[in-house]
């Protein structure tokens, strides 16, 4: 198994604690360090991802939505949302632009950084 560090943003702490806990939290990164590029990449997102995820005994459809980034040249995840299935089914444009926006930033915090491999 492959190991990564992870970002999360603070809306992804606020509701991913809301939504689902911090030991789902935890096996919702032992499960990106396994596979890192499970999630479907959102189209015209440059590489943001949106993995199913079950909530408590509802199924994947039922479930949670975690919107991420995985830096493999890096070896980083960005975890950037987390909501409800049912609370929406898809990104709105302007929210695919913010958080587009933030993977720019991490990404050249990551570069300045030299945490590149």
């Amino acid at each position: 198994m492959d190991y990564f560090g992870f970002t999360e943003t603070q809306r992804f702490v606020k509701r991913a604690e809301n939504l689902l806990g911090a030991d789902v939290v935890s096996e919702i990164q032992l499960y990106l360090c396994k596979y890192p590029d499970d999630g479907a990449v959102i189209p015209a997102s440059s590489g943001i991802r949106k993995l199913r995820w079950s909530a408590s005994g509802r199924g994947k459809r039922g479930g949670a939505r975690i919107i991420y980034y995985f830096a493999d040249i890096a070896g980083r995840i960005l975890l950037l949302d987390i909501y409800a299935k049912n609370e929406k089914e898809n990104l709105a444009a302007k929210d695919l632009r913010e958080l587009k926006n933030a993977v720019d930033f991490w990404l050249g915090e990551i570069e300045k950084s030299g945490e590149i491999r």
